[in-house]
């Protein structure tokens, strides 16, 4: 039966096989349209399949024990041979198996001298006729193949009973595609590979010999990288005068041409073809055709009907980023290298070699190999096919060192023809630019002049005016008319003493020095002012928690920013973090992290002496990476950010303060908070000097945190009149509705908690939810954990009813947030668990206690004693539940970490609790 039969035949096999049996001949008959011979060879292939899994009620087993039989079979027969003498040489064990023979290491015996060889011995249960030829044929083929490359013959005979066999070089190696991804070859390395193997196929076909069977399989490399083609098993000796060998039908269906498949006479295009699906595997870890499923049948189809995907897409195309990353890394490239490297002539190579028509593809091994030396030379490639332009740049990038001397000499002799004329104007517009410059700086020197010299005691009656004095001063001067013949000056200092009345804590966004500085950015004409005027009026209204505003301007200069002036640079940082702030602020989690990611890259293309305060993202980068269960990856950044700092020949002390009070903070989960407290403090201290006594909003902020870390501590004495003294600042410095304010009740409200003083906690929490209720700065986050305080105190003061209530909507929110919160939700949890459990509450099972268990152990937020006091909740609600063995098993290992922690006192009660429960 031809090929085309053949594959018909299979093709309806594959789909009657799946139709109940008694409707097998209808469809035959309607399917085979009278070809009685397609239609018996259709039946006999659904009989040999009926036959084959019918008998003793097990045919969903019968393939494995075929396979099971087989597999016995071969290891009796290796049994066997083993050991046995094959001519001069004895048998040590199977290597494998090549097409109808058995392949064996081998070891010369007859003492003649050391040799280990490779030999192929017939497999039994075939033709012995046929395979019989097949082998003298390959005996004879290896015989006349004389190349380093090509695993040459070097014995060969007949066994005892008969059976032909081959000695051949033996190859200590994997096959080719494995060792290039083992050792993680570039494109560069994998191509001289490839053009080695294409050297022993041209020696082969040179002498008539088409291998029909070129497989990374049958291509050995060795450890110290030597390839080694072998398996002539299937070779054929080409006819002189046709250029052509038969057509059998033996081959490796997955690395066969069309021609193969359609039973066409083979050429060495056959070779070819398997070379263009070798260098596929080799470059893109993939093969060209995707198959509807991974029959050979539906391989097969592939083959023949589709054409194969390009190479530069393969390497991407139904890729994950982890598998694309790992293709890519096993060839020493990132993926978009990878497919820039693919893209356009390899792409054109691999997909001459691979065209369905043989007439198509090259003509010979030597021209595949001329087209490959010419891409590694930047030279044209045949396949390409290519117009003068890409001819042009194939030249340019051949010649560059040429070609650019010749463009300059050109370049250089129109542009001289100018130069005179240009020189001039140049001069003439140098020279006005300089003297407007020139009369810019004298105004703006006049002005800092006037405005210092009200700082003399001289002038003021004795009086030293502050820093704050003097920029009111120089503020009403410049709106009152001051250097309106100059709007680029005017605005520039305008700008200037905006951000420093917003440093002193003294600025905001209605105080007009931001308007008249963009009108007079406006009339200067100069892009890059107006835009950061407009990014210190969006950065204003954030800080004053007018943040739809904000996030609305703050947009528009993002948008406006040109992408390549490096000129803005430093001001695409700025806004990046300024957006992530008001995001954080509106509780758009996706969109804090991706600013802060963006303006984090971009900071570290600016110059060292360009990484100020102003245009730093690794702290709020890193305090967003501690919020979000991540404080490992925040400490190693904010470490390596301060080192970076500290090394500079003058570092920057209020960036320093910064940096070290989040790395605090990212260590404020550790059973020891001594060096989290050091950091604090040293935050607090650099502030101070920075700042001195005057208040001051970052000062206040450390103070606030320095408190915090105390209260964690159990140090509550000390935080109480830090977090005290934070409020009292903010409510001076800030507008009432300020979030801030809200931030420092609630830290006030939770150290009276610990200091036993319910009421007084009760109403900070309460004043810090009514103030965040009224703003709804925070979209409810800040509230939530809020709420859930309220609870536990209402639960401790046995108020069962207002407890439950404000649980169960902080447990409700928390449960809706865009992006979890592992830790609040489980203490909200365990705190709903523990009100049910003091209050008598009717309950079935341990599910809230074993909830908060499970969403604790990946917060890294929730320490070991915190851990430890939620397996004391659990205990509670076993011993409820009648399981007191099991409860008091947890009680006793966990309730002396419980007791050691700084947090006891708010969790003594419930202890107690639960121990009288489990007596």
């Amino acid at each position: 039966m031809d090929a085309q039969r053949w594959r018909r035949a299979r093709e309806l096999f594959d789909e009657l096989i799946e139709l109940p049996r008694e409707q097998w001949q209808e469809q035959l008959l309607r399917r085979c349209g009278g070809d009685a011979g397609l239609e018996h060879e259709v039946r006999e292939l659904l009989a040999a399949d009926a036959g084959a899994t019918t008998g003793a009620g097990l045919p969903a087993q019968a393939p494995a024990v075929l396979a099971d039989i087989a597999a016995q079979e071969e290891a009796a027969e290796y049994a066997r041979l083993q050991g046995q003498r094959v001519g001069p040489f004895r048998l040590l064990r199977p290597l494998g198996r090549g097409g109808m023979g058995a392949v064996w290491l081998a070891e010369r015996a007859d003492g003649a001298f050391r040799q280990q060889v490779a030999v192929k011995l017939i497999r039994s249960g075939w033709d012995a006729e046929a395979v019989m030829a097949r082998f003298q044929a390959e005996r004879q083929i290896l015989a006349g193949l004389q190349h380093p490359h090509i695993a040459h013959l070097i014995d060969g005979g007949v066994t005892a009973d008969g059976k032909p066999w081959l000695a051949l070089e033996y190859v200590d190696g994997g096959d080719i595609a494995s060792y290039c991804d083992r050792e993680r070859l570039g494109l560069d390395r994998r191509l001289a590979l490839f053009t080695t193997v294409c050297a022993a196929v041209a020696h082969a076909h040179a002498r008539l010999v088409v291998h029909r069977d070129l497989k990374p399989s049958n291509i050995l490399v060795s450890a110290d990288g030597t390839v080694k083609l072998l398996d002539f098993g299937i070779a054929k000796l080409i006819d002189p005068a046709s250029l052509q060998v038969s057509g059998s039908r033996v081959f490796t269906p997955e690395y066969a041409a069309p021609e193969q498949l359609r039973g066409e006479v083979a050429t060495i295009s056959v070779d070819i073809y398997a070379l263009g699906l070798l260098l596929y595997e080799l470059l893109t870890g993939r093969r060209p055709y995707r198959a509807a499923n991974s029959t050979p049948a539906a391989y097969e189809r592939a083959i023949l009907d589709h054409e194969p995907t390009r190479p530069s897409q393969a390497v991407v195309e139904g890729e994950t980023g982890s598998d694309a990353q790992a293709l890519a890394q096993a060839r020493d490239l990132s993926p978009r290298r990878l497919r820039q490297q693919l893209r356009g002539d390899l792409d054109a190579i691999v997909l001459k070699a691979l065209r369905k028509d043989p007439a198509q593809r090259y003509a010979t091994v030597g021209e595949l190999l001329a087209d490959i030396a010419a891409y590694q030379a930047q030279r044209p490639v045949a396949a390409r096919r290519g117009n003068w332009r890409y001819r042009a740049r194939r030249f340019v990038a051949r010649h560059a060192l040429a070609t650019g001397l010749a463009v300059a000499a050109v370049l250089a002799l129109c542009l001289g023809l100018g130069l005179a004329l240009w020189q001039a104007e140049q001069a003439r517009q140098q020279r006005d630019l300089a003297v407007r410059e020139s009369a810019r700086a004298q105004r703006t020197a006049d002005f800092l002049a006037d405005l210092f010299t009200q700082a003399d005691p001289n002038v003021n009656q004795g009086k030293e005016p502050g820093a704050g004095q003097l920029l009111d001063a120089g503020a009403d001067q410049l709106l009152n008319g001051e250097l309106d013949e100059d709007p680029h000056a005017k605005a520039g200092l305008l700008l200037v003493l905006a951000q420093a009345r917003r440093a002193l804590g003294g600025g905001s966004s209605g105080d007009g020095l931001i308007a008249e500085a963009l009108r007079q950015a406006e009339r200067s004409g100069d892009a890059l002012l107006q835009l950061e005027t407009r990014e210190l009026h969006g950065a204003m209204l954030g800080s004053e928690s007018r943040l739809p505003e904000a996030l609305a301007l703050l947009q528009q200069v993002h948008a406006e920013l040109p992408a390549d002036d490096p000129r803005f640079l430093r001001l695409r940082v700025r806004t990046g973090i300024d957006l992530s702030n008001v995001a954080s602020g509106l509780a758009r989690d996706e969109d804090t992290e991706r600013y802060l990611r963006e303006a984090y890259a971009l900071q570290q293309q600016l110059p060292d002496d360009a990484q100020t305060w102003r245009a730093d993202a690794v702290v709020p980068l890193a305090f967003r990476l501690i919020r979000t269960d991540r404080a490992a990856e925040a400490e190693t950044m904010l470490r390596q950010a301060l080192a970076a700092e500290q090394a500079k020949p003058r570092p920057h002390l209020l960036r320093q303060a910064r940096i070290s009070e989040v790395l605090g903070m990212s260590l404020q989960n550790r059973p020891d908070l001594s060096e989290a407290l050091e950091w604090s403090r040293r935050a607090l201290e650099l502030k101070a000097q920075v700042y001195g006594k005057r208040p001051h909003g970052g000062l206040t902020t450390s103070i606030n945190n320095y408190g915090v870390m105390l209260m964690r501590a159990d140090r509550v004495e000390e935080a109480l009149p830090q977090l005290r003294r934070a409020l009292e600042l903010r409510r001076e410095q800030l507008s009432p509705e300020h979030g801030w304010i809200a931030q420092s009740l609630y830290n006030y409200g939770r150290a009276q908690d610990r200091a036993g003083d319910l009421a007084g906690a009760r109403a900070s929490l309460e004043e810090a939810k009514a103030l965040l209720i009224a703003t709804d700065t925070d979209k409810g986050r800040d509230e939530t954990a809020i709420r859930r305080e309220l609870g536990s105190i209402a639960r401790r003061q046995q108020r069962w009813d207002a407890a439950r209530a404000e649980l169960d909507l902080a447990l409700e929110r928390f449960r809706a947030l865009p992006r979890p919160d592992a830790a609040e939700t489980a203490r909200t949890l365990a705190e709903r668990e523990m009100l049910d459990a003091q209050s008598g509450s009717a309950r079935r099972d341990c599910a809230q206690a074993r909830e908060a268990q499970t969403l604790a152990a990946s917060a890294s937020r929730i320490n070991a004693a915190e851990r430890a006091f939620l397996q004391i909740v659990l205990a509670g609600c076993l011993a409820d539940t009648g399981a007191q063995a099991q409860a008091r098993a947890l009680f006793a290992a966990n309730a002396a970490a419980v007791r050691a922690t700084p947090a006891y006192p708010l969790r003594q009660q419930y202890l107690a609790w639960v121990e009288q429960r489990i007596r």
